[in-house]
């Protein structure tokens, strides 16, 4: 997970601001394609954060040959997809 800029989304019929940043791959055929699950979540008092959006990208063709050599490089280009500023590494305060 990643710290992200906060972000105001429309949640549960109230604003609500997403601080932090996951991302799973979801299926990858190790060529030319992989599919990646986010999720942005706010701060609070659930373990991780109360998903507050989330959703699919597919990563393919350059996408997929120049963006995903690392992890990080993964985060980065779901951030630039999604608009979103990644700040450092979220540290769940459960696990420190």
């Amino acid at each position: 997970m990643k710290s992200i800029s906060p972000i105001n989304l429309f949640y549960n019929g109230k604003n609500a601001t997403a601080e932090i940043f996951e991302l799973y791959c979801i299926t990858d055929n190790l060529k030319d394609a992989a599919q990646f699950y986010y999720s942005l979540r706010q701060k609070d008092d659930q373990p991780s954060g109360t998903v507050i959006s989330s959703g699919n990208l597919l990563m393919n063709n350059d996408d997929y040959a120049n963006n995903w050599n690392t992890n990080d490089e993964a985060y980065s280009w779901a951030a630039n997809k999604l608009g979103l500023t990644i700040t450092g590494d979220y540290v769940n305060p459960e696990f420190k």
